[in-house]
Order: C-alpha cells, then sequence, then structure tokens
C-alpha cells in the first residue's frame, strides 16, 4: 500500500519536473541570449552585412577592414589574456599589496582602452565605406553590433582564417 501510495506521488512530481525542464530548455533555445551569435545565428560582421545589405565592393571592403581590425587587436588581446592570468595568480599568495594589484590593474585597463580605441577607429572605417542611406542605419544598429561584441570581447566578430577549431573531446 506504501509502494502504490508513494508512487502516486512521484509521477506528478517527475512530470512536473520534466516538463519544467523542457520548458527551460524551450526558453533557452528561442530566447536571443540562448543562441550563440545572437537572434539569428550569425556572428556580428555578418549582422552588419545583413542590416546594412552591403553591396559586392562593400562586404569585400569590409572583410578587409575586418582583418586589418583583427591583426591590430590580436596582439593586444593575448596580452590582455596572459596578464589577467598573471593577476589572479596572485590569489594563492599570503601577502599581496594593494599597490602591486592597482598597477596590474591599470596596465590591464591601459591595454584595454587601446583596444577601445582601435575598434572605435574601426567602425569609424566601417561607416565611411557605407551610402549615407547606409549611414544612417548604421548609426541604428551600431548599438546592437556593440551588444553581440560585448558579449564575447575575447572573440573577435569574425575570424580571419575561419571558424574556430572544436573543442577537445573531454577526457
Amino acid at each position: 500500500m506504501k509502494n502504490v501510495l508513494s508512487s502516486n506521488y512521484l509521477w506528478p512530481i517527475t512530470l512536473a519536473l520534466f516538463l519544467l525542464n523542457l520548458g527551460l530548455v524551450g526558453w533557452m533555445w528561442f530566447s536571443p541570449q540562448g543562441r550563440p551569435n545572437g537572434p539569428r545565428g550569425e556572428n556580428p560582421g555578418q549582422f552588419l552585412e545583413q542590416e546594412l545589405a552591403f553591396t559586392p565592393q562593400q562586404k569585400e571592403e569590409f572583410r578587409v577592414l575586418r582583418e586589418d581590425h583583427h591583426q591590430k587587436t590580436k596582439a593586444l588581446r593575448d596580452s590582455i589574456r596572459q596578464m589577467k592570468e598573471a593577476y589572479f595568480r596572485h590569489i594563492g599568495q599570503a601577502e599581496v599589496g594593494d599597490s602591486a594589484l592597482v598597477q596590474k590593474s591599470k596596465a590591464i585597463a591601459e591595454k584595454m582602452a587601446q583596444i577601445d580605441k582601435i575598434t572605435f577607429q574601426h567602425f569609424s572605417d566601417v561607416r565611411k565605406i557605407c551610402s549615407p542611406e547606409q549611414q544612417k542605419k548604421f548609426d541604428t544598429v551600431i548599438d546592437e553590433m556593440l551588444r553581440r561584441l560585448a558579449a564575447n570581447p575575447e572573440r573577435p566578430a569574425e575570424r580571419p582564417d575561419g571558424p574556430m577549431p572544436p573543442p577537445p573531446p573531454p577526457r
């Protein structure tokens, strides 16, 4: 009698958990934040090309600008990554002076500011290749573009050497 009673309670609970799980997966899949690279599944560069309806010539100019931007910022991003790794290695040390941490934080911030300046110039150059009508559209979609880039600052808008390789298999 007890097994039947407990079994009757477990089925609705199991069903409710299953439905909640299914709903959560659906919400993650259909929400713009749940999909890789934004609501349409494209990377930020593709988003900009499609929103502005670039001509083939503009697409080529944009590709050159993207590659140039990636080349200029890659060394800075790598440097920031190394500086942050060194910064957080101090967690295991017993005594770390505030001045040393502030100095390292400022050095990281300076590199990030350099990337921001390069990125500003990049988007200024992209805007210059647009027609006057495209420039109006550019001014309205740039916020969405920057949100997409901010979602993953370590990743360039598009890799000039193709897509990233798959992750290593789990051990």
